[in-house]
């Protein structure tokens, strides 16, 4: 397709101009030309941040430029690129390494292809084109926008039963910043071959050469033959001006494949005989602690894929979601100095944002002079379960209630394990009745992880009616599971809860959790006062606080804090994307199907106003 147009041209003339290149242009192509393998190198690093994996990054940067050098010069990237970078693992030819070389050359090149394509298509728009590609350039941005609103919504998707992470936001930023670095590098280095007389104007040459070496490089041909001459003559002929010169471009084209693609393969070529030079590990850092070292509701993390690691000085539940490396509650450990720029590191390492969820105001008030950005999120119900009595004023709610149920016959024990079967009944027919449940920071039914809870369960006539479970720690319990059939007499859950308060007070327990409820971050600000009324109206709110306000608590603020605003945005997105839509839990290791949860607030439900 090509030969026709090349075959116009007068070799000797191609000979002159290429002759006539100066030193100074080959050394600016030179420039360029590492300016874009540096960029391209990085996505390795992105890669391997993107795997939970820990190398190092020079020498990641090292693997992933040999990788280029070699698929850009011999064809076929896929295979090529791969097989450089398995040779390049350190620890031999493992088949893990394989795979893991695989992968990586597999979310390089989907990620740079998305990337270079949305790229091409803003160029388009913003820059001098022929005509006819404004709407293909539309086009792809719009497909490029669902493609993003797709990794928030679902960062996670499962493919023959496989769950696979899709990229998240900080990867594609990162990707889209170094696929622009690259290509306008790439374009420079060829741009810069051109004689000034014959040369067409920069910003009309860039859309054009980005597309032509897109193609190029897709085409699967070694240095993307054929197919890059092909798109750049023949945009040239329609795009360009016409004292744009053929032949001269030509010349800048063989120059440009010496210093793109034939030096930096040979070099490639070269550097793979340097076998294992990057070593690759688990980028966690897995800590010895005990959860119950930490506050009781850490104990939610062996449903929602989380773990106990060390962070700097510090011991803290992390939970990965899509975006954000969550850490829930405050960190285990005395010097929290360090624990924010550790947090912020790991979270990096992973290609997501950090975010302290639902912690102390003193963790809070750190977190502000660490320079990070706080929101008071919610209020902890918090019971003194030495001091509690039910004889005060404002537990007189709370006795009526009781004075009902013992009236209705209901009767409170502790849970036996014969019970388990008839709880899960229980916990179907209240799934029928309220819905899909709440996951991520909220426990969902199963008989392993009920099993190591504290559990109550309510009588009436010999049937089970209801039941709650309890996280316990060294000195706390925290409520968690609350379950019930329908039309169970008045003051059932009230009972439940205060059963557990007193086994509580028999067990040396210094105070019980009632868990926490909406609040507004702002009460002077009106947009904050609108959001946070329908918020909790839209999750029931108004109700929950009525009945665990009549338990007479003392109300603890929690936050949430991030290092920007944007961090903290997107975190507490999506912490709650998790908590409503939460993954399928896989049955074996304390997860099962998706059972619902933590709709307590539907118990006793007052109006507005009185509540």
């Amino acid at each position: 397709m090509i030969w026709p147009q090349l075959a116009q041209l007068d070799p000797v003339d191609i000979r002159q101009h290429l002759i006539g290149i100066s030193p100074l242009q080959w050394g600016l192509s030179a420039v360029f030309t590492a300016v874009s393998y540096f960029a391209i190198s990085q996505y390795d690093n992105v890669a391997h941040r993107h795997f939970g994996v820990k190398a190092p990054a020079h020498k990641a940067r090292q693997a992933g430029a040999a990788a280029i050098g070699v698929s850009q010069l011999l064809g076929f990237g896929a295979v090529t690129a791969t097989l450089v970078r398995w040779r390049l693992f350190k620890g031999g030819l493992a088949k893990a390494h394989a795979k893991h070389a695989l992968f990586v050359t597999a979310f390089v090149s989907l990620l740079f292809l998305v990337s270079s394509v949305t790229l091409c298509a803003v160029l388009w728009l913003v820059l001098p084109t022929p005509r006819g590609l404004g709407w293909v350039a539309g086009l792809i941005l719009l497909l490029a926008i669902c493609a993003v609103g797709l990794t928030l919504a679902a960062p996670y998707i499962r493919v023959k039963g496989k769950q696979i992470r899709l990229p998240s936001l900080k990867a594609i930023s990162s990707s889209f910043s170094l696929a622009a670095v690259d290509c306008i590098g790439a374009t420079l280095a060829l741009y810069v071959l051109l004689p000034t007389e014959f040369s067409p104007p920069l910003l009309a040459f860039i859309p054009i050469c980005v597309a032509a070496m897109l193609l190029g490089l897709y085409s699967g041909a070694p240095s993307g033959a054929g197919a890059f001459e092909l798109t750049l003559l023949t945009f040239t002929a329609t795009g360009l001006p016409a004292e744009t010169d053929k032949t001269a471009l030509v010349a800048a084209i063989l120059g440009f494949r010496l210093t793109y693609f034939l030096i930096p393969g040979g070099l490639a070529l070269t550097f793979i005989f340097r076998r294992g030079i990057v070593a690759i590990k688990d980028v966690s850092t897995p800590s010895d602690a005990k959860i119950t070292e930490l506050r009781a509701e850490t104990q939610v993390i062996t449903q929602n894929g989380g773990r106990l690691e060390t962070v700097g000085s510090n011991v803290a539940a992390l939970w990965p979601t899509g975006q954000a490396l969550v850490a829930l509650f405050d960190p285990g450990g005395r010097d929290k100095n360090d624990f924010f720029e550790e947090l912020n590191k790991k979270a990096a390492a992973q290609n997501r944002s950090a975010l302290i969820y639902k912690c102390s105001a003193r963790t809070a008030s750190l977190a502000r002079r660490k320079g990070w950005q706080t929101l008071h999120i919610a209020d902890e119900a918090i019971l003194d379960v030495k001091g509690f009595t039910l004889n005060c004023p404002s537990r007189s709610k709370l006795r009526r209630k009781l004075k009902q149920a013992e009236r209705a016959d209901v009767r409170f024990r502790a849970c036996q394990p014969s019970d388990m079967a008839m709880l899960a009944r229980i916990d179907a027919a209240w799934q029928d009745q309220h819905g899909c449940a709440r996951g991520g920071t909220m426990g969902r039914f199963e008989k392993d992880y009920v099993n190591r809870q504290i559990c109550f369960v309510a009588e009436r006539a010999g049937d089970i009616i209801a039941f709650v479970s309890f996280h316990k720690s060294q000195d706390e319990w925290a409520l968690d599971l609350m379950r019930h059939i329908a039309d169970i007499p008045q003051g059932t859950m009230h009972g439940l809860i205060c059963a557990a308060i007193f086994e509580a007070h028999a067990q040396n327990a210094a105070e019980l959790n009632l868990a926490a409820i909406q609040a507004c971050p702002d009460p002077d600000n009106w947009i904050w006062r609108e959001l946070s009324i329908r918020a909790v109206g839209r999750l029931g709110g108004t109700g929950l606080r009525q009945f665990k306000s009549s338990f007479g608590p003392n109300w603890r603020p929690v936050y949430a804090a991030a290092p920007t605003r944007f961090a903290l945005t997107i975190g507490l997105a999506d912490v709650a994307r998790e908590v409503h839509f939460p993954a399928a839990l896989r049955k074996g290791s304390a997860r099962v199907a998706n059972i619902s949860h933590e709709n307590d607030e539907n118990y006793e439900v007052e109006s507005y106003r009185v509540a």
